[in-house]
């Protein structure tokens, strides 16, 4: 809302008037059971199997809890949630922002246009939109690292460190109310209980399925994706690639000519060129892969965004929670790790006569780290923990992210009351 002059609610309520009885709201889609595909009503009161030709993803992205030594001391809030809860005149004081992308920025300020005096704080250097002049009139911290978490009283520190040059910190802390998590994955796990072929882009934001310009995922012949599910692309370019991804559908059915929706895919490539042409060589990299035979090389993993305390404070893995559901922590997947490929410990840093040795090494995949740590099989069956664990892991271990791979979401991908599996037929 705001900068593009569009209320959600308006064109939700537009588009429900214009679909009538095609819409279906106060639904949700829990997945595929066998060969059905099954929804709920959020009462309970109904069960629904669909019959379908293409199934079009767009779950678009889902904030994420931070990584840090102590982070389950402090009270932790999605940027979403407490815009709602500053809305409503609910939450006052000094919160913490963490993240930088546009979505973060715009958080910081719509909290400054509520009253509130929020800090903003990321471990990336510069401004993850690319434009230092977007923190102008935000108090910011910059490239700094959670060290270590106080709470006193309704409030907590953050001592921090800022890296100044090999083996060199500058030390801080931080004071706040409230930690607003603003770092945001693609919420694939529909994609991955389909099967889709997922690959991690740091671009993109994360691990994300490969799909083709038109939004045809790669593999899986009548599924698209469009949005941000297809990676983090600027919002304005969105509703561009849903009329290419709509275009494409057509004309594989016949009801438009090809030259249509190369014309409206065309027209995408176009608008990410001036918004975002990182985003473009992304995209051109899921589709084609390398060198135009279709084989797509997975990048190691610099840096992980959720992770504020990266490999700094390895020492404090215990301390590091990551599924917040099951208790599972850093150490945790740590010893799991060891115990699986019988090394002492994990190495941040190979030498160089290691690496032949040290690339014969199979890693655990997350099915197995899944069964031995209890990791995603809480309530949110891995959609807050899964991915950070993954991209930790790759990056603790030099390894790619592929080689970890991802646990499959099972059924229901959304809690349901045992009442509506009872009644169904």
């Amino acid at each position: 809302e705001g900068e593009l002059g569009v209320k959600v609610s308006d064109y939700t309520s537009k588009v429900k008037d214009e679909l009538g009885d095609q819409a279906l709201s106060g639904v949700v889609f829990d997945g595929f059971l066998e060969d059905a595909a099954v929804g709920h009503s959020l009462d309970g009161s109904r069960l629904f199997q669909f019959n379908y030709r293409v199934i079009v993803v767009a779950t678009g992205v889902r904030e994420v809890p931070l990584v840090f030594p102590g982070n389950y001391k402090v009270p932790m809030y999605t940027g979403l949630t407490y815009l709602k809860l500053a809305k409503d005149g609910l939450v006052k004081g000094e919160p913490i922002v963490y993240g930088t992308d546009e979505w973060g920025v715009a958080v910081a300020k719509s909290l400054v246009k509520a009253g509130l005096t929020p800090l903003i704080m990321d471990h990336a250097i510069q401004p993850r939109t690319g434009r230092p002049s977007d923190l102008s009139g935000l108090r910011a911290i910059m490239g700094a690292y959670i060290s270590e978490t106080e709470v006193e009283g309704g409030r907590f520190r953050l001592r921090y460190q800022v890296p100044e040059g090999p083996k060199r910190f500058s030390e801080g802390e931080a004071t706040g109310d409230a930690l607003v998590t603003t770092v945001r994955v693609p919420a694939i796990e529909l994609l991955a209980q389909l099967g889709a072929e997922l690959v991690y882009d740091i671009v993109l934001g994360g691990i994300v399925p490969r799909h083709n310009w038109g939004g045809g995922v790669t593999g899986l012949s009548n599924v698209y994706v469009v949005g941000e599910v297809s990676g983090l692309i600027p919002i304005s370019t969105i509703p561009i690639q849903a009329r290419a991804v709509a275009y494409s559908i057509a004309a594989t059915y016949g009801l438009v000519k090809p030259e249509e929706a190369d014309q409206a895919v065309a027209k995408l490539r176009e608008a990410l060129v001036t918004s975002n042409p990182a985003a473009l060589d992304a995209f051109n990299r899921l589709e084609r892969g390398l060198h135009d035979v279709g084989y797509f090389q997975e990048p190691n993993v610099p840096e992980v965004p959720q992770w504020v305390s990266d490999l700094y404070f390895l020492d404090k893995a215990d301390e590091q929670l990551i599924c917040f559901c099951e208790d599972v922590t850093l150490g945790d997947l740590l010893r799991v790790t060891r115990e699986f490929t019988g090394l002492r410990g994990v190495k941040v840093t190979v030498l160089h006569d290691e690496v032949p040795k040290y690339r014969e090494l199979k890693m655990p995949r997350m099915e197995y780290i899944k069964r031995a740590t209890g990791l995603g099989t809480g309530a949110c069956q891995g959609k807050l923990c899964m991915v950070t664990a993954n991209l930790m892991l790759a990056r603790l271990t030099q390894r790619k992210p592929g080689e970890f791979g991802l646990f499959r979401q099972r059924f229901p991908l959304n809690p349901m009351p045992m009442g509506t599996l009872g009644d169904a037929e």
